[in-house]
């Protein structure tokens, strides 16, 4: 399978009617099976959309569950529960890794991976040898 499809079964696809509370937590794992994120939306397709454009883990993306909640609140409460018991990989809110894979930190971790290529090769990022 192509890493980049995403495979899995939703019991109610597709985002829930305006003015619904119904939200859904959904889990997304890798291709052995790992947790890799929890999330929380009304509309999880739309909000995967957005991962794949803002993460550059999302091609690790291999196969996902959506449960269903009456209310955001009962949602969130999950999600909560569940990034905190289940320790996904990509999770930063509600752990101890927050500000390290956001903003400052993205940049910081960029830069060194940019710092280590120069070392290594150069030429590859055009850059002069030292």
């Amino acid at each position: 399978m192509d890493k980049q499809a995403v495979a899995g079964r939703m019991l109610h696809p597709g985002a829930r009617a305006k003015g619904s509370d119904e939200s859904a937590v959904y889990r997304l794992f890798d291709d052995t099976g790992r947790l890799l994120y929890v999330g929380l939306s009304t509309n999880p397709m739309n909000r995967w959309a957005a991962h794949a454009e803002q993460h550059a883990w999302w091609p690790d993306v291999a196969n996902f569950t959506v449960a269903w909640y009456g209310a955001r609140v009962e949602a969130a409460a999950e999600e909560k529960r569940a990034i905190r018991e289940e320790s996904p990989l990509r999770n930063t809110h509600s752990t101890g890794r927050h500000g390290a894979v956001t903003g400052a930190g993205v940049r910081a971790r960029n830069e060194a991976q940019r710092n280590l290529l120069v070392r290594k090769a150069p030429e590859a990022v055009g850059a002069p040898a030292e």
